[in-house]
């Protein structure tokens, strides 16, 4: 098995997880956007309470169904240090989703909502990238190791024939 193929199942596998986490994260941020629009509009809370609210709630369900759907939970780390480090590394998120919201919403004037949208994907990618690198990452390691091995068996017995 050479580097290239090895690359291209990593690259395989982390566009798979990808694609599921963006819709887990869809799912996630219209819960954060729909409780802030509530908070905001509705309720009359300021901004950046209404923002930690939902962003905490959205974290919640992000986590939920990215471990059903996603990420296998429970691999890597034991489920409290597992949670918490998910929530350690949103919180970093939740300090780019506030001062995004600070610099579009105050200072540039942009709409709040147009800006939370802003907000919201520049936190996706964060998010994505720090858990699949630092929380769940271990099985998939092991998954692509073994399915490399499978590549190289079969490659070595094609070989024979």
């Amino acid at each position: 098995m050479n580097a290239r193929m090895l690359f291209a199942i990593v690259s395989k596998v982390a566009v798979q997880k990808l694609l599921r986490y963006f819709l887990v994260g869809s799912i996630a941020a219209l819960v954060d956007l729909v409780l802030f629009a509530l908070g905001v509009r509705a309720l009359g809370i300021p901004w950046y309470q209404a923002a930690s609210v939902s962003f905490i709630a959205a974290t919640l369900v992000n986590y939920v169904l990215s471990t059903n759907h996603v990420f296998e939970s429970g691999i890597r780390f034991g489920k409290n240090h597992e949670i918490a480090l998910v929530f350690l590394i949103s919180s970093v998120g939740l300090g780019i989703n506030q001062a995004a919201l600070y610099l579009l919403g105050r200072l540039l004037g942009w709409d709040l909502m147009i800006s939370k949208i802003v907000a919201t994907c520049s936190v996706f990618i964060w998010n994505f990238v720090m858990r699949y690198r630092f929380v769940f990452s271990i099985r998939d390691k092991q998954v692509l190791v073994a399915t490399a091995v499978q590549i190289s068996s079969k490659q070595e017995a094609e070989s024979l024939h």
